[in-house]
């Protein structure tokens, strides 16, 4: 990028943020995907409600499950999945990070600092909802199916996802095999704020050969054209990263014709750059979000309270976060 002075201004800067530290970029962004909310349509229906107007908070998922459950339109009105990846959504759409020193992005994270308004919250809400029989709590779902196989089922009329199963989601539920599923897209649900980036990005192994780099880099460029941007998007459902390629007339047509695979990127393409929606950089990231899941476990399968599971996850994340800056060193 430095040497040939690659123009970064028509990607989303929410993307380039993402994966950013220190005001330089550290791979090519490539995959990028939101949090959405999946939803039946035909339950919506059944159940009396607007099916073009999905939930944006809390309270409206709660105000619409109970709908749902008291129409018989679905088992529950929403199924919830125990991965941390939602908490760290909630926390960036009410601008509140997961970790101290901005993130983990003027500083080495020292301490985990999501036992706040924000993921009290969060954590409030999803054990009431599954409490009251809102919900149907569908464990860690590893193939990341089940949540929206509820749907299908009738168990559920909505789900959370990631933008980049869209394709296969609207293909599977869709099919045939399920008749009484319409599937739209919206929004994550929780506060205004924006969300986080999900996805993949393209690292260059620097142990690698000048001549395999100079490669990788070339074909990391070649998948950041807009022309591929947009092949990539309609055949999934990921999100193009530049705006060239969101303007281009195929993926203007495609949304024409498919308007919720346009929602995620109104998500990162719409909201400001912050601390919060820039996203956490944690050495232990996976210790860190297992702490958060075995939290959530602990208050639906064992009864313990939302504040003391949730504090409880924030001890673990900090003990984890100490351990390795210890090992580490620097």
């Amino acid at each position: 990028i430095d040497a040939e002075g690659y123009d970064l201004s028509d990607h989303l800067p929410r993307v380039i943020a993402y994966w950013s530290i220190g005001g330089k970029l550290w791979s090519y962004p490539f995959t990028a995907a939101a949090a959405v909310l999946y939803y039946n349509a035909r339950a919506f229906e059944k159940a009396g409600l607007d099916a073009a107007v999905a939930p944006a908070t809390f309270e409206d998922t709660r105000e619409m499950s109970q709908q749902i459950v008291d129409s018989g339109a679905a088992g529950h009105g929403i199924a919830l999945e125990m991965h941390a990846w939602y908490i760290e959504n909630w926390l960036a759409k009410a601008g509140q990070p997961v970790v101290d020193n901005d993130n983990g992005r003027s500083a080495r994270a020292t301490a985990a600092v999501f036992d706040s308004d924000a993921g009290r919250e969060a954590f409030t809400w999803i054990d009431s909802m599954v409490s009251d029989g809102l919900a149907v709590n569908v464990g860690r779902n590893p193939s990341g199916a089940d949540s929206l196989l509820a749907i299908g089922s009738g168990d559920a009329a909505m789900a959370l996802g990631s933008s980049a199963a869209m394709r296969s989601v609207f293909g599977v539920l869709e099919s045939g095999e399920f008749p009484d599923v319409k599937v739209a897209a919206a929004p994550l649900p929780g506060a205004p704020g924006g969300v986080v980036v999900g996805g993949a990005s393209l690292f260059i192994v620097g142990k690698s050969s000048p001549v395999e780099q100079e490669a990788a880099r070339i074909f990391a460029q070649w998948l950041n054209q807009p022309d591929r941007q947009a092949e990539w998007h309609t055949g999934s459902g990921y999100i193009p990263i530049r705006r060239s390629a969101a303007e281009m007339p195929a993926i203007q047509e495609f949304w024409a014709a498919n308007p919720q695979f346009k929602v995620a990127y109104d998500q990162l393409a719409g909201t400001d750059v912050t601390v919060a929606t820039s996203g956490a950089v944690i050495g232990p990231f996976i210790e860190v979000r297992r702490a958060i899941v075995e939290a959530m476990e602990s208050m639906l399968l064992q009864g313990t309270d939302p504040a003391t599971a949730l504090k409880n996850a924030q001890d673990a994340a900090t003990r984890a976060i100490a351990s390795y800056n210890e090992r580490v060193g620097g």
